[in-house]
């Protein structure tokens, strides 16, 4: 799997838990996703593929996926994927307390970064 791919994967896998982590999607949340699924030229066929994939996953695993994807892209990708999902997490105009939460349990920031950003 090529670089690209595991980022985007990366993406995927912790946008998916994101996005339902304080148990409410937002139609904001959803034209965000397809704005990223677009600016980040995922296709539909890996789209696809990740969906197959989840079917056989619960969240604890794509979780765990998604962090070991994580730590296998570059430093600039880490901070893409960070900043991507900062910016989901206030798309629907409120930053849960639940997502905050999540964003620390990455263990790519602390609490006190993510306030910063």
């Amino acid at each position: 799997m090529n670089s690209k791919s595991v980022f985007k994967l990366a993406l995927l896998h912790l946008i998916y838990l994101l996005m339902k982590v304080d148990n409410e999607i937002d139609f904001r949340e959803v034209k965000y996703l397809e704005r990223i699924l677009q600016e980040e030229d995922i296709s539909d066929e890996l789209l696809t593929d990740f969906k197959v994939q989840l079917s056989k996953l619960n969240d604890q695993e794509i979780f765990n996926r998604g962090v070991k994807l994580v730590g296998l892209c570059t430093e600039g990708e880490r901070i893409r994927v960070f900043s991507i999902l900062h910016t989901m997490a206030a798309a629907d105009g409120k930053f849960h307390e639940s997502e905050l939460r999540f964003l620390t349990q990455i263990g790519m920031f602390s609490s006190n970064e993510i306030c910063i950003v």
